[in-house]
């Protein structure tokens, strides 16, 4: 077997992320990462014994978008696979819109509790996650970065770098689309992925992302653990000023985190526990704000 397809079988049977028999749909864009996800995929299909469809996802905002799904489509004929091509239009194509509504139209093609959707991020993608996420401010949560699955989304690239990537298909000679919008350095993350880390690698070393990578899933586990205890004194005090006074700063923000309506940043959480810590009376939500008496409307204040 193939090193690189060795690696993604050990990623998905250690964390368990395509169940026996499960369907599996690949997002693949045509770019290098989701096309070397698919064929590491469709070479393990017949060992994990899971069904293989692809889809491809067509935002119309590049005027070579659709040859993209065209080489999409003719790459999952080759493989005899099932191939869903699918339009999405946003009106203010910003990239958060835009990822919103390609999942949204993924999310679509699963049907039962055992599909999964594959999408093809990789290690690099992940520091480059939480290089950016730390810049602005996250919390534990936040740095921890792209979980390996969540829900019936699946990343079977997460342990593999962009040059393992690279290394595969050019070793089976499989060809992949070019977005030439992914070398703009508008973009932030684009800046942090042809700017800043290049420059860290050459400060610290070519481990520098692998390095990330693995602070990443330290601070999820960290953050597991804190979301079980605060979950623990929410069944057991509710939201009781006193007992959330006595916590400590790490498991109060993690409990207030779980009861924020929205996804509230650390600096907002922050926020909350100094109000907690001089209120009176009980913290509840109320028209989607934590208040403590009439102290605290904090978490329904725009922020500035």
């Amino acid at each position: 077997m193939n090193g690189f397809v060795q690696r993604v079988l050990q990623t998905v049977q250690r964390h368990e992320l395509i169940p026996g028999g499960a369907r599996v749909v690949v997002a693949v864009s045509g770019g290098p990462d989701s096309v070397a996800l698919l064929r590491a995929l469709h070479a393990l299909r017949s060992r994990l014994r899971f069904g293989l469809e692809v889809a491809s996802v067509d935002h119309g905002t590049r005027p070579e978008s659709a040859d993209d799904v065209a080489f999409v489509a003719a790459l999952a004929r080759t493989l005899s696979l099932p191939f869903h091509a699918l339009a999405v239009c946003v009106p203010q194509p910003s990239e958060a819109a835009l990822r919103t509504g390609r999942y949204a139209a993924l999310d679509s093609l699963l049907t039962a509790p055992t599909d999964r959707l594959a999408t093809g991020h990789t290690r690099s993608d992940q520091a480059e996650t939480v290089l950016h996420r730390l810049g602005r401010g996250a919390g534990l949560r936040g740095a921890s970065g792209i979980p390996l699955r969540r829900d019936r989304i699946v990343r079977p690239l997460l342990e593999v770098s962009r040059a393992q990537v690279l290394d595969y298909l050019r070793a089976l000679g499989q060809p992949y689309a070019v977005d030439a919008t992914n070398f703009l350095l508008e973009p932030t993350r684009n800046r942090l992925r042809h700017r800043v880390l290049p420059a860290l690698r050459d400060a610290v070393g070519d481990a520098a992302d692998a390095h990330l990578a693995a602070f990443a899933e330290r601070l999820r586990s960290d953050a597991d653990l804190l979301d079980a205890m605060a979950q623990a004194h929410l069944a057991r005090h509710g939201l009781a000023l006193v007992p959330l006074q006595a916590l400590e700063p790490a498991l109060l923000a993690a409990v207030l985190h779980l009861v924020a309506p929205g996804n509230p940043t650390a600096e907002r959480l922050a926020a909350v526990a100094v109000a907690v810590a001089r209120g009176a009376g009980c913290v509840q939500l109320e028209g989607g704000a934590i208040h403590v008496d009439r102290v605290l409307r904090i978490m329904s204040t725009p922020s500035t």
